[in-house]
């Protein structure tokens, strides 16, 4: 028997070497010879008819040629209507040694030359297969020489033919193993080269693993439809009908490619070009994003089409090293280091891949994290020897299979090359620098693998975290925009490395609004930090690139979705290009490529089984697959050894009745499994898309089969399953859909409440979140069957899984969990359950405040207060009532309730306060500092009073609510605050009053010395508190108030954008709004190109209005409009408002805070126009507002300039007194910094000396204050200072010599952008 299969695998060797003869040829020589049989006649070849076949292959095979004919099977061969063609396709494939194909080629050549007439007859074509033209033939030996493996070499094996269709479960492929090539050779080099230049044509062997989001390795996909749904060999890779499709995607990611990589790209389109050259251009943008959206119907074919794309972008290149086996033969030959080295060269021309598939059972916030969990998991190390955390080592099965999924990658990661090593360094600074403790603790929470990739996570205690009920609730939506930050800070940590990112979003119709609003955050706001330089260092933001690729069900897309896509596109702009493609239906034509390229046929052979097919399905992909499996099962689609090809008969075909609607079809395949194979699939789908081992280990007690896995081991090798490592996962989800639709409506509530009641076995079950928020999820579903006692169990169930999701920061997630727990408690629960009761409401208004829902909590807050039994149980809940009001913008209102709660907890304030009270207070205060140190303060006890520490927090949003309307409360609240800390020890709060503590001093007092000691105090309290973020985001406005009184003014700005970063990171988004608008303004004031400060403005105001921020809108469009007035570049087609119109908006409102802004803003555009009776008009405005803020000394330095220059000119003493009056508050400024004020002296100088006449020392004034200014980069007031130098040379008759000073002003003016500053200068002048 050896012998006999080793001759026979001898004559295949000759067949297949003559076979790649033959396709090495060029294929017109080839086509010539061939046309010349075609040309002579049949009848003179003269060949012995020999019917018999290769007994031994059929014998191994286990088929009875026989028991074909006794099945009334007709094979379609070619079935040549002459026995001169028969025994000349006979003659080629037994003495000539070609493969069946070209002798099938052969015989329709000589069948088409047999009709001299050429017209069809029954000799001619009675099949239809016969070639009717060149075009025929030319196609056939293209595909045999492009595909050989699939249209030319022989084939003698049935199951592995099976096996290639893709339609069938492969072992050879699950295992990742060589394939043991039983009919066909490899490709040649120069067949591979082919494939390469011709991508889209080319079907992916098995042997070429696809790189996955999880580090892992997996083959690809088939058939259109169906690579998530073919679940079996991955030989078939193609795409039918999606030409097109894939073009416009392949196009958008060389387009990324070539961005991130600096490289032009040549196109038709004016916007970007598709042939790559190595010209470096700087006009790009640093961050530039593709956006395509998938739609169709369920089975269309999406997923198919994404696969495609994940296979283009990760397996560009020689893939051989992903192999295991082809590794360690690798190792064997060249080394280990030669390896590592090979493989980290290849790695880095990969993309960066996540890949995220929704799941309307999965909470879509977690499905998310879990793509970037999964994506960090490549670079995390090895867990130590013997761990066994949960967290770190994912609970599953022993089995060859699984292990090596899981362990590939990890193994992969015990030695990194060093560009490897580095840019997991980038990306590891980048996290940990942006990230607090306490922020990188709900990071880990919600992303385990942090924990073990970055050493801050060691310190972490996770558990402490997961049991707190009442962390603070910090801003309206604070959770949310911090859960978006944090997504943002991730994916730029990714763009840092400067490799292109692809992000796949699965099954978008299942996701929600946070997911939708993350996802559009991030891409979003990337485009604006980058334009804005707000929120990306310099050092790390290479040039970025994302490819966002996501898919939706246009039938079962909501509102939120079909907005956010069209949202994008228009917010996005230059920055980000959306594109949106309909997946339809395949073609006739389609579909009979399909059925070729799987069978292995010419298309003119498939032609009719094709249009049956067709007809049956409607092109629906899916469908076309189940059909096909479903025919060839019942083998009335058989694959024949004796013809070494796939037959069937039309009429069986036709006759083979199917459900009209997928879904019936899916439905009734499953029926006609096992029964146990049916439940344990029927128990996935209650779970979702996908399931762990761990959790089928909980469920495989007997309760519901004997053995789970030997089940879902069945179902996968019908194809109904995949596995990737400790997952099993439903091939399609129209499959899980069709086996959940399975189980009796009356039965579903039941089946749930089991696995529920059987997860909740489980004695970790509180400590395990996947588990617990699992086990909440069935028990969810089936409220209504439980009895009281099981209701009081799961009302306790969902409270700890709510507090599983809080702490991974899944808000909206934890409200559902806090809510259902809510609807399983007693009829009257404030005094069955009043504990449970409490927590439940609280913890629900909480995370529904902080998920920004703040008006839809009322009803939750006023229980509580209606219900609660004492008043500090309510401290919470007027906590977040106190925060709503002051998040409308209603902050009178929020001060009045601050002060009410205050005097509850026994601290009173006057209602009428004297500047003088406020004065003798801070005195009084100051002398408890005197001389305090860092370590003093930390030498305090902790703050244990909860009376005291109530106190401390509504005294700190007092502080933050009466700016805007009471600012003498701020400084009495920042007193108490200081002398709580020093009577009742310290806490989190004292950082805050000290900070607005110093700020009042300065306002107050003047006392710039103490202020900056407090500041300090502060500062270094504030570095390395586990709270530093937040800290930061609310202290950042104080110290900026203090800080331009040593530090040049231009440091303002990069605190503004620390601030700004620190409260997207901690969701503080009041505070980072007001920090991002003050940074622009500090832009504006600091002498930033006016351009460059109107650009920063537009991108910010597109944030405000993504985070629909009020309390800064008005005050960025006046810094747009204050240097529009001096650019001339107008924001009307912004609907920006004008500086009038937001200062009487003000007035209406009562907001002194807008209305010094703008007033300022007003007399800063009057001043330098040189209109200086507006100029003292508007001060006079600006002073009787009664209030004191920082920036009043730059406000007493205009109307100082205007009193002198008007003084010079009317003689008004009163004018004069001003003007020193300003000099002398503006030198003793200068005195602390002279950075920000000497130039400013200098030129009060020049012009004080010009009005006494003393000309001399005035020319030497503005000499100084020239280059002074030119010193400390204010280009603006250096103009100025040209500017009036020039007037006073011309008014003193030196014209020459001060038009001269005025051109160089222009110059100044020009660079800084002041288009209409410089036309309003020239018209000056021509008046000379």
């Amino acid at each position: 028997g050896d012998d006999d299969d080793h001759d026979h695998d001898h004559d295949n060797r000759d067949r297949r070497d003559a076979a790649a003869t033959v396709v090495d040829d060029d294929d017109d020589a080839l086509f010539d010879n061939l046309l010349l049989i075609h040309e002579k006649n049949a009848g003179d070849i003269n060949i012995n008819n020999d019917d018999d076949d290769d007994p031994a292959a059929k014998e191994k095979a286990g088929v009875d040629d026989d028991a074909e004919t006794d099945r009334g099977k007709r094979p379609r061969t070619a079935s040549p209507a002459s026995e001169r063609v028969e025994r000349a396709g006979q003659y080629l494939r037994e003495r000539c040694g070609l493969p069946p194909s070209v002798c099938r080629l052969v015989s329709d050549l000589l069948e088409s030359g047999g009709n001299n007439n050429g017209n069809d007859n029954e000799n001619g074509n009675e099949n239809g297969v016969a070639i009717t033209s060149l075009r025929d033939a030319r196609e056939d030996l293209r595909r045999m020489k492009s595909h050989p493996w699939r249209f030319l070499y022989d084939r003698t094996d049935p199951s592995r033919a099976r096996e290639d269709t893709g339609l069938f479960f492969s072992e050879s492929n699950s295992n990742h193993g060589h394939h043991h090539h039983h009919y066909y050779q490899c490709p040649t080099q120069q067949q591979q080269q082919q494939q390469q230049q011709c991508p889209q044509q080319q079907p992916q062997q098995g042997t070429h693993p696809v790189f996955h989001e999880n580090g892992g390795n997996a083959p690809p996909g088939g058939v259109v439809g169906g690579s998530s749904g073919s679940g079996g060999s991955s030989v078939d890779a193609m795409l039918y009908g999606r030409e097109k499709e894939v073009k416009t995607l392949t196009d958008m990611a060389r387009r990324v490619s070539s961005h991130v990589s600096d490289v032009v790209v040549a196109s038709a389109t004016p916007a970007m070009t598709m042939t790559m050259t190595t010209t470096t251009t700087t006009t790009y943008p640093a961050f530039l994003c593709e956006a395509a959206f998938l739609s169709g119907h369920s089975g269309s074919g999406k997923s198919s089409i994404i696969q495609h794309v994940l296979s283009s972008c990760c397996n560009g290149g020689n893939n051989r090293l992903d192999n295991d086996a082809d590794r360690d033969d690798d190792r064997d030959c060249y080394g280990e280091d030669l390896l590592l080295s090979a493989a980290a060269e290849e790695e880095e021309k990969r993309w960066f891949v996540l890949h995220c598939k929704f799941d309307r059972q999965v909470a879509p916030l977690l499905a998310l994290a879990r793509s970037f969990n999964d994506f960090f998991e490549r670079f995390a190390p090895l867990p130590a020897a013997g761990a066994s955390s949960d967290d770190d080592v994912p609970r599953t099965t022993t089995g060859n299979n699984g292990d090596n999924d899981h362990r590939r990658p990890r193994q992969l990661r015990q030695r990194q090359h060093p560009r490897q090593q580095t840019a997991y360094e980038r990306m590891s600074r980048h996290v940990a620098s942006r990230l607090d403790t306490e922020v990188f603790g709900k990071l880990c929470e919600l992303m385990p693998v942090f924990a073990r990739l970055f050493p801050l996570a060691a310190g972490y205690d996770r558990t402490s975290s997961s049991s707190t009920t009442t962390s603070d609730a910090g801003n309206v939506g604070s959770g949310r925009n911090r859960l978006r930050h944090l997504f943002h800070i991730l994916l730029n940590s990714i763009f840092c490395i400067g490799r292109p990112v692809l992000i796949v979003l699965d099954d978008l119709q299942w996701s929600d609004s946070l997911a939708l609003d993350v996802i559009a955050g991030v891409v979003i706001q990337s485009k604006a930090c980058v334009s804005a330089n707000l929120g990306l260092d310099g050092r790390d933001s290479s040039r970025g690139g994302l490819f966002l690729l996501g898919s939706y069900r246009d039938n079962e897309a909501d509102e939120t979705l079909l907005r956010q896509i069209p949202a994008m596109d228009r917010i996005g702009g230059d920055y980000v290009r959306v594109t949106r493609l309909s997946i339809d239906m395949l073609s006739r034509r389609d579909v009979n490529e399909m059925l070729s390229f799987k069978l292995g046929l010419p298309m003119r052979h498939t032609r009719e089984l094709s249009e049956q097919v067709f007809q049956k399905t409607r092109g629906h992909p899916l469908f076309i697959q189940s059909f096909l499996r479903s025919i060839i099962s019942k083998n009335v689609l058989s694959f024949s050894v004796r013809s070494r090809r796939w037959t069937w008969d039309d009429l069986v075909v036709e006759m083979h009745t199917i459900s009209e609607d997928v879904a019936d079809f899916l439905a009734n395949r499953i029926r006609r499994l096992d029964k146990d194979v049916v439940l344990a699939l029927q128990v996935c789908a209650c779970i979702g898309f996908q399931v762990n081992t761990s959790t089928i280990e909980l469920l495989n007690v007997g309760q519901f089969v004997n053995d789970m896995f030997e089940a879902l081991e069945s179902a996968r090798k019908e194809g109904l399953m995949d596995r990737a490592g400790p997952i099993y996962a439903f091939s399609h989800d129209m499959l899980r859909e069709s086996t959940y639709e399975l189980i009796p409506a009356s039965e579903r509530k039941s089946l749930h409440k089991t696995i529920g009641m059987s997860l909740a076995l489980d004695p970790d079950l509180v400590k395990h979140a996947e588990i617990c928020t699992l086990a909440a999820d069935q028990i969810n579903l089936c409220k209504d069957v439980l009895n009281p006692s099981e209701r009081s169990m799961f009302a306790r169930l969902n409270l700890a899984a709510g507090k599983h999701a809080m702490a991974s920061s899944s808000y909206q997630q934890a409200r559902g969990y806090f809510e259902s727990g809510i609807a399983l408690l007693h009829i009257d629960p404030w005094k069955k359950q009043y504990p449970l009761c409490l927590e439940l409401y609280e913890l629900s208004a909480v995370v529904g405040f902080m998920s920004g829902s703040g008006e839809e909590v009322a009803g939750r807050l006023d229980d509580i207060l209606s219900n609660a039994k004492h008043f500090g149980e309510t401290i919470k809940a007027r906590e977040i009532i106190l925060k709503v009001i002051a998040s409308r913008g209603q902050y009178a209102e929020s001060t009045n309730q601050c002060i009410s709660i205050l005097s509850v907890l026994g601290e009173d304030f006057p209602e009428d306060i004297e500047p003088l009270l406020v004065a003798n207070k801070l005195k009084e205060t100051l002398a408890l500092l005197e001389k305090v140190t860092e370590e003093d303060i930390r030498r305090l006890p902790l703050m244990t009073d909860t009376s005291k520490l109530y106190a401390m927090k509504f005294l700190s949003m007092l502080c933050s609510f009466s700016m805007s309307s009471r600012y003498h409360l701020c400084h009495l609240s920042s007193c108490l605050m200081v002398k709580f800390t020093f009577k009742y020890g310290f806490c989190e709060e004292s950082i805050h009053g000290l900070g607005d503590f110093a700020r009042g001093l300065l306002l107050e007092t003047q006392d710039i010395v103490n202020s900056i000691r407090i500041v300090s105090l502060a500062e270094s309290l504030m570095s390395g508190h586990p709270n530093h973020h937040a800290l930061r985001a609310r202290l950042t406005l104080r110290f900026c108030v203090v800080k331009p009184c040593t530090e040049p003014v231009q440091t303002c700005i990069e605190h503004y954008r620390n601030g700004f970063n620190s409260g997207m990171i901690s969701g503080d988004i009041e505070n980072a709004m007001t920090c991002g608008y003050l940074c622009c303004f500090s832009k504006m004031h600091s002498g930033n190109g006016l351009q460059s400060t109107q650009d920063a403005c537009c991108d910010f105001l597109r944030q405000l209005a993504k985070h629909k921020h009020v309390g800064s809108l008005n005050g960025t469009m006046s810094v747009f409009d204050t240097c529009a007035a001096l650019s001339g570049n107008s924001g009307n087609s912004l609907g920006i408002k004008t500086n009038e119109e937001i200062f009487e908006e003000a007035k209406q409102k009562k907001n002194s805070f807008l209305l010094h802004q703008v007033c300022l803003n007003q007399i800063f555009v009057q001043f330098y126009f040189r209109d200086h009776l507006s100029v003292m008009k508007l001060a006079e405005v600006y002073n009787n507002l009664d209030t004191k803020r920082a920036m009043d000394v730059i406000q007493v330095y205009f109307t100082g300039i205007s009193a002198l220059a008007l003084s010079r000119c009317n003689g008004d003493k009163k004018l004069r007194k001003i003007g020193e009056q300003s000099l002398g508050i503006v030198a003793q400024c200068a005195q602390w910094s002279k950075w920000n004020f000497e130039n400013k002296v200098f030129l009060l100088q020049a012009e004080l000396h010009y009005l006494n006449n003393d000309f001399r020392a005035a020319e030497v004034a503005y000499k100084a204050s020239v280059d002074s200014a030119q010193k400390h980069k204010f280009i603006h007031e250096e103009a100025m200072a040209y500017e009036l130098y020039g007037i006073f040379l011309i008014e003193t008759r030196l014209v020459e010599r001060g038009l001269e000073q005025l051109n160089m002003a222009i110059s100044k003016y020009a660079k800084w952008g002041g288009r209409m500053k410089v036309g309003h200068l020239i018209s000056f002048m021509k008046g000379c």
